[in-house]
């Protein structure tokens, strides 16, 4: 497969709001509009509270693997919140910078919301009835009308392990050796579902500093310029019509 080397350019993405499928679809919209060019860098700025485990994994994945593809080196950035989700994406970041010293980071951890009107649908004389070909019906778990139950309660709990031991080894894997917290103290004080600010983050060793995205990459790489991947504020007709114009200079 040929790939086109753009070193003039540093590619930036940004991912805002709660992670979810939509999320994922527009990332992979704007992302593989880039897939087969080299640029300098690429830069990723998030703004998330977290979402789905699965869409912000799958966005981690591809910023890892396209690195890795072309060998270049990803920053990421938090501006409001890289938290829970977030935070796992900017994982993906060989460096992670905070935007401003009241950006938050963290919640490291996986939780899941169920909640039980079964009384309350009682009482107005809402009757249930569910019909499953299987006793292993997972999804019955988050029926509001049905019991919540033991076998339920531990499905949920064995769950919500997978997702968060997942979460640990990613944070761990990418973070290895800058997580400043000793190993019999680390579940406590990092892996406890907590959100720090800036300064917090970086002297746990979750973040390596402070900057704001265009003025890092200015800094790091002043020849360069960036290009914003965002098929909504640009449409993938201009982005394309950039590299091609990069291409033919």
């Amino acid at each position: 497969m040929k790939f086109f080397e753009l070193p003039s350019l540093v590619f930036k993405l940004q991912i805002n709001g709660v992670i979810t499928g939509n999320t994922y679809t527009k990332f992979l919209r704007d992302f593989n509009s880039a897939y087969l060019f080299k640029p300098k860098a690429l830069a990723v700025v998030v703004n998330s509270p977290g979402g789905t485990a699965v869409h912000a994994d799958l966005i981690y994945r591809n910023i890892k693997a396209y690195s890795l593809l072309h060998k270049i080196p990803v920053l990421t950035f938090a501006e409001d919140l890289a938290a829970s989700g977030g935070y796992y994406i900017m994982c993906a970041g060989d460096e992670l910078f905070a935007s401003s010293p009241l950006s938050l980071f963290g919640s490291i951890g996986a939780v899941s919301s169920l909640p039980n009107i079964k009384d309350l649908a009682s009482k107005y004389g809402i009757e249930r009835r569910h019909y499953s070909t299987s006793d292993m019906d997972f999804f019955s778990i988050y029926d509001p009308l049905d019991d919540y139950t033991t076998a339920k309660a531990k499905k949920v709990s064995t769950a919500l392990k997978e997702v968060n031991d997942e979460f640990r080894r990613v944070v761990m894997t990418n973070r290895k050796g800058k997580i400043t917290v000793s190993e019999d103290k680390v579940n406590d004080v990092v892996f406890n579902g907590d959100v720090f600010h800036a300064e917090k983050a970086i002297e746990l060793g979750l973040v390596d500093g402070h900057g704001r995205c265009n003025e890092v990459i200015k800094e790091r790489f002043p020849k360069a310029r960036i290009l914003a991947l965002d098929s909504d504020a640009y449409g993938m007709r201009k982005v394309y019509k950039t590299l091609k114009e990069k291409l033919s200079n």
